[in-house]
């Protein structure tokens, strides 16, 4: 949180930005799903503002993650596609292979919960 002040008191964007991530990304690991959400909003429309499509994808790769974690997992799917698709302009391979692990992990969910039938 103390960072999270310093780049903000300080207008260090990017470095805001990826700290909020962070953030996100332990409150997630705690399922405090709202205070994921909330720095995630965040961090992406400060990505947006910078024009980091990277960061961008991350952002929605990891809402698809809390998506998953509530059980939605139609707009999981849709968040991460969509995640995939923004990290694929810009060949952020780390974001690419996440977004297709739980696209991979949602689909076993699927099949196992008799939603979706393996071909």
């Amino acid at each position: 949180n103390d960072c999270i002040h310093t780049y903000r008191d300080s207008n260090a964007l990017a470095h805001l930005a990826e700290a909020l991530v962070n953030r996100a990304e332990v409150a997630l690991s705690a399922t405090s799903l709202s205070r994921a959400r909330e720095d995630l909003k965040e961090a992406r429309a400060l990505f947006a503002f910078r024009h980091d499509v990277a960061g961008e994808a991350l952002t929605w790769k990891l809402e698809a993650e809390i998506s998953v974690a509530t059980g939605e997992l139609t707009v999981a799917i849709e968040l991460l596609t969509y995640a995939k698709e923004r990290a694929t302009q810009v060949n952020q391979v780390f974001v690419m292979a996440e977004a297709t692990r739980v696209l991979g992990e949602i689909a076993a969910v699927r099949v196992v919960l008799g939603e979706h039938h393996p071909r």
